[in-house]
């Protein structure tokens, strides 16, 4: 419960343009341990909308391999496009 909360304030600070707050929050949350993979998604969001674009394809490809490594293939490719996206 209490990730979920983290992660939806996240969100809220992204949504709010305060990016800084946002990327602060979920590094914090990684380093404790209680993050998910869409914690690193939101990282990747991050990323972008501060133009380090380099840092967000770089993140996908981690996070990309990260899921296939948990068996979640059909997850690793939607962040694969994610990626080309960016």
């Amino acid at each position: 419960a209490q990730f979920e909360y983290l992660n939806a304030r996240a969100k809220e600070f992204l949504a709010a343009g305060q990016t800084h707050a946002a990327s602060d929050l979920l590094l914090q949350v990684s380093a404790s341990g209680l993050a998910d993979h869409q914690a690193q998604r939101l990282l990747v969001e991050v990323a972008t909308s501060i133009g380090k674009k380099d840092v967000a394809r770089a993140k996908c490809a981690l996070l990309a391999e990260a899921l296939r490594l948990d068996g979640q293939a059909e997850l690793a490719v939607e962040v694969e496009r994610l990626a080309q996206a960016v």
